[in-house]
């Protein structure tokens, strides 16, 4: 989308499904194949985060490559408490991850997001 708005976005997420794709095929070809739900991420190559735009200064982009890395090594995880909603009630307590049900299933917005959950 930088393509249209190139002041508008610093850097995107982007799906890359290919090796999954491919691993999945190969195991309907082999008769292997059953079904079970997948949650891949950056680590595994499927979330790719896009290059981050050159008004980013060199100093916050060293940041950003590092809290990349941080999640790849499993030692940053995001939505690690305090997850704060709206009303100011503690969804997560503070230093604990977001339970994958939870993070699955997300239906609030956090403090400070104006808007309502549409229903």
């Amino acid at each position: 989308m930088s393509k249209y708005g190139p002041k508008a976005q610093l850097t995107a997420s982007t799906l890359n499904w290919s090796k999954y794709y491919t691993m999945e095929v190969k195991k309907v070809l082999d008769g292997t194949w059953k079904p079970q739900s997948t949650l891949w991420g950056i680590k595994e190559g499927m979330v790719v985060l896009t290059p981050l735009h050159s008004d980013v200064p060199a100093d916050v982009a060293k940041v950003f490559k590092t809290k990349e890395q941080e999640i790849i090594d499993g030692k940053l995880v995001p939505f690690t408490g305090p997850v704060v909603d709206q009303a100011g009630k503690v969804v997560v307590p503070a230093g604990k991850p977001m339970p994958m049900d939870k993070l699955m299933s997300m239906n609030f917005y956090v403090k400070g997001v104006e808007g309502t959950i549409p229903k």
